[in-house]
């Protein structure tokens, strides 16, 4: 069934390409086969491409989560939440490589969050990604965890990975996220998903609040247009059973102006 979605966790459009991301884990249970990614050319509606993971690029409990295109070097990047880890596909041979595989940036830091007086229970390791293109960096952060780290994609690119580990920078502290996105002034946008609150670091390293409230609800699966971010209210955190008398939002805010 090499066609026939399981678990689709990502969606990104990048240019005229749509890459849907299949976990191929149902329920977040162990991986059936292959972890895959499909890309569709949007002004055909085609199928034109799938990458599959090849079998020392993923584990069984992983559970590919999230990407980012990178053109300038031909590559896809990817983290791994179930496992911690990258992945990264060389595009023209269809070869995989994992890097940085249970790395403490790539490692959950808890096993829960904190809701008011509700937690919840659960360890998400790399998750949220974001690629810096003019400073060619690519950042990343585990789900339930506190550090937001970076490496520069010369590093991954590199055919020796040796000392990869070496070339990890520690970039902040910063609330627990899911998604995160670069805006065109290189600030980064990302959840603090214990507080309902949306932030942003700008590249001078200040973290500052976007928007907070009662309406953010697990903002997630951010986008970028018209000067708008675009996200969900995943609501994850509050999920125990049928989600049918749940309502879920898609919402807009105005990005802040540039200095």
């Amino acid at each position: 069934m090499p066609n026939t979605f399981i678990g689709v966790q990502s969606v990104v459009a990048f240019e005229n390409e749509l890459y849907v991301l299949d976990t191929r884990s149902a329920l977040f249970g162990t991986v059936i086969d292959a972890p895959r990614v499909f890309i569709f050319n949007l002004n055909t509606d085609t199928l034109i491409k799938t990458y599959i993971l090849d079998k020392n690029s993923f584990h069984p409990d992983s559970y590919i989560n999230d990407l980012r295109i990178d053109k300038k070097n031909n590559s896809i990047y990817f983290t791994d939440s179930g496992h911690a880890g990258l992945v990264i596909p060389d595009i023209d041979t269809g070869q995989w490589e994992r890097v940085l595989n249970d790395h403490t940036s790539t490692r959950a830091e808890v096993s829960q969050l904190t809701f008011g007086e509700q937690t919840w229970e659960n360890t998400v390791h790399s998750d949220g990604i974001a690629l810096d293109t003019k400073n060619n960096k690519l950042y990343y952060h585990a789900l339930t965890g506190y550090s937001l780290y970076a490496i520069n994609t010369e590093v991954l690119q590199a055919a020796d990975k040796t000392n990869i580990e070496e070339q990890v920078t520690f970039e902040a502290k910063t609330g627990a996220p899911d998604g995160m996105i670069f805006d065109q002034a290189g600030r980064l946008y990302f959840a603090d998903l214990e507080h309902q609150k949306i932030q942003y670091r700008t590249p001078d390293g200040g973290i500052h609040n976007l928007i907070e409230g009662h309406d953010i609800k697990w903002a997630d699966t951010f986008s970028i247009y018209n000067n708008y971010l675009y996200f969900t209210n995943s609501r994850i955190n509050e999920v125990s059973g049928a989600i049918s008398e749940m309502t879920f939002t898609l919402n807009k805010i105005e990005l802040p102006p540039i200095d």
